[in-house]
């Protein structure tokens, strides 16, 4: 369930038992705004067990985002920090959630923004969460950068 008071969709989302695919799909919240292109590999809607699915599923997936308040979707993911202000989010990934490559993970907040690309492993599980990354971009002020390391550690 999303925290927020209005939620609007647009875009083209098909699903034919083995594929869930995403096209120009637009999410748009109270304060967040999703943009997600893709497919994910091993959706099936009409099944059940959706999050065993999703956990299992191959995904190549890119998210964009100029706005996203984390605190709407905690209900739908409760261990995301907790962060007051929108941040800016882009992520273009491949694989599976056990072992992910990242061509690209940005995220930005106020006039900072941190890109990273590389490898992210068992995504689940955070006591075995692995990752190895280049920092492919950066621009820090120093009020951003608490915050924003928050998100990626």
């Amino acid at each position: 369930q999303l925290a927020a008071e209005q939620v609007e969709m647009n875009g083209q989302v098909f699903n034919d038992g083995r594929f869930l695919e995403f096209n120009g799909f637009n999410l748009f919240t109270g304060r967040s705004k999703l943009a997600i292109t893709g497919e994910i590999e091993g959706i099936d809607l009409y099944k059940k067990d959706l999050a065993s699915q999703f956990r299992n599923a191959r995904y190549d997936v890119v998210l964009d985002s100029t706005s996203v308040n984390l605190s709407e979707f905690n209900d739908l993911a409760p261990r995301l920090p907790f962060i007051s202000e929108p941040i800016r989010l882009k992520l273009d990934m491949e694989g599976r959630l056990d072992s992910l490559w990242m061509d690209e993970f940005g995220v930005g907040l106020g006039e900072s923004w941190l890109q990273v690309d590389g490898l992210a492993q068992h995504l689940l599980n955070r006591n075995q969460l692995k990752y190895r990354v280049h920092v492919s971009n950066t621009v820090l002020r120093k009020q951003d950068m608490e915050v924003l390391t928050t998100l990626i550690i």
